[in-house]
């Protein structure tokens, strides 16, 4: 298995290794980069309270386990990015290992077949993402967890030795402590059921029950305990109507799957305030296809309804304690894309016999796919080189996607081609006027111009977002009243600042700004 892993390792360093010189990006920044939980004793006590940086802005997850690894590892390594970008490449290894060895066992390919889908899923360019952002290794352990589950209760179905059964258990306990996702385990354990021996049956029938019980209770006990960010407000949206968008986005995963030629970070899809017509009709579309899948599963004990079953049940959105108010994130697809390449190597392996083939041509189609895949990632890693590479190729999947506006914005406001910055934020309110971030910096660049009324207006516009956004616009209203020589407006706005942000950043920066002002000596005409 060393050597087996070793060559898995290979394939993945020499697909995805510019990654490893890639910096932080999108929820990174954030996340590791700028976040002093991860530095310190007492931060590390806030992970586990339930809050993801210091400025609360991730919040609204609980993932205390993932978070302590990413703080060792960065204290270790002085947070270098390469680092953690190797941790999830190896973890991804890890990960093609363990499907090999549930093809080899339980689904019973032969190893050249089982190998073959280990490399489809370990290379297919849909990974990239998930290998690039380092937030995004979550969903590679509750993966490992899938997969390590199923094969520890494949293990005690053949031994019939408890000691299997308590490794799952505890594997799925402490899966709960690194991502949401582990709620849908349970149901994957249960969708393998048609393909597992018929030994110790009953004992695994219990173990999913306990299982759903375990993740009923996550969701209804913890998830309303754990603390929500600064600047959320309620969803009009419900689960229903988050459930069906999801479904709606099938399609896209669909084209990434089977032609990954537009693949983005971000591609805006809102969640709709009312069911609709079409999330309805994905609902059914939805419920008719796992239903055929189980009736394939059961009745005729089908291996290739079940890899596909598990597809389904994967995209379900678990990853979240509450909707979003958008969704679109191509890593749902990390261990679909092990599912579709197990399903469609069960296909191959059944009716190859009957097409008479010589061996190195049989070798050459199977090789074939793999290198392919391989140099479409290796391709894919070029837009991870930088931040601006990756939101200019978003907009040239996307043009209409604000964050990509919004960060190209920022990053030529960085660079000081302020009226680019400006074009760039004012085009990203275009799209999304409720958008605060790039309303938040328009503003700032605006007063950095000179334009204090055009500033002034832009912060006006931020009273009415989230508390963490309104309490940002009190604080520059202040800063643009005491530079308008109206000290005491300004620190009407401060106090509101400091009311609307429990962190307390804003009030001691304004207040030591205000001091230093009203110390300074008053001229003498």
């Amino acid at each position: 298995m060393i050597r087996r892993y070793s060559l898995f390792l290979i394939l993945a360093v020499a697909a995805f290794g510019p990654l490893l010189f890639s910096p932080y990006h999108y929820d990174d920044s954030i996340v590791i980069q700028t976040n002093e939980l991860l530095r310190s004793f007492a931060g590390i006590k806030e992970l586990w309270l339930g809050h993801i940086d210091h400025a609360h802005e991730m919040d609204g997850t609980y993932r205390p386990l993932f978070l302590t690894g990413l703080a060792l590892i960065g204290r270790i390594f002085d947070f270098s990015p390469i680092v953690f970008h190797f941790a999830s490449i190896a973890l991804h290894a890890l990960n093609a290992l363990l499907l090999y060895v549930l093809a080899t066992r339980l689904i019973h390919l032969s190893p050249r077949m089982a190998f073959v889908t280990s490399s489809l899923f370990l290379l297919h360019p849909v990974q990239v993402t998930s290998l690039a952002i380092i937030w995004k290794q979550s969903d590679l352990w509750v993966a490992s967890a899938a997969l390590g589950t199923l094969f520890l209760l494949f293990q005690f179905s053949r031994s019939q030795k408890k000691r299997w059964l308590i490794c799952a258990g505890l594997l799925f306990l402490g899966s709960f402590l690194i991502k949401e996702s582990p709620m849908i385990l349970p149901l994957l354990w249960l969708a393998a059921e048609p393909i597992f021996p018929k030994a110790g049956r009953k004992s695994r029938f219990v173990f999913v029950a306990l299982g759903c019980a375990v993740s009923f209770l996550y969701y209804k006990e913890l998830c309303p305990r754990v603390p929500r960010p600064y600047d959320s407000e309620p969803n009009p949206s419900t689960h229903l109507q988050y459930f069906s968008t999801q479904l709606s986005v099938f399609p896209y995963y669909l084209r990434d799957l089977f032609w990954p030629d537009a693949l983005t970070v971000d591609r805006t899809i809102y969640v709709p305030a009312a069911l609709t017509a079409t999330g309805a009709f994905w609902m059914a579309a939805a419920a008719l296809m796992v239903g055929l899948l189980i009736l394939l599963a059961v009745g005729r004990r089908s291996r290739t309804a079940v890899a596909f079953l598990w597809g389904m049940l994967w995209l379900a959105p678990t990853s979240s304690f509450e909707p979003l108010s958008i969704l679109y994130d191509e890593t749902r697809l990390y261990l679909t894309v092990a599912s579709v390449s197990l399903a469609l190597m069960i296909a191959v392996s059944r009716y190859r016999h009957r097409v008479v083939l010589s061996k190195n041509i049989l070798r050459l189609a199977m090789a074939a796919p793999i290198v392919l895949l391989g140099m479409l990632s290796f391709c894919e890693t070029a837009r991870w080189k930088s931040d601006r590479r990756l939101w200019e190729a978003t907009l040239d999947v996307d043009p209409t996607s604000a964050r990509a506006h919004y960060m190209l914005g920022y990053l030529d406001d960085m660079d000081r081609a302020y009226d680019d910055a400006e074009q760039h934020y004012r085009k990203a309110l275009e799209l999304s006027s409720d958008f605060p971030n790039p309303r938040l910096n328009l503003g700032i660049l605006l007063g950095r111009k000179g334009d204090l009324d055009g500033a002034a207006a832009e912060f006006t516009r931020l009273l009415s977002a989230p508390p963490h956004w309104a309490a940002r616009g009190h604080y520059h209203l202040a800063l643009d009243f005491l530079y308008r020589g109206k000290p005491q407006e300004g620190l009407l706005h401060l106090e509101k600042a400091k009311r609307l942000d429990p962190t307390g950043v804003l009030a001691a920066k304004g207040e030591k700004i205000f001091s230093s002002y009203l110390a300074r000596p008053k001229r003498v005409r």
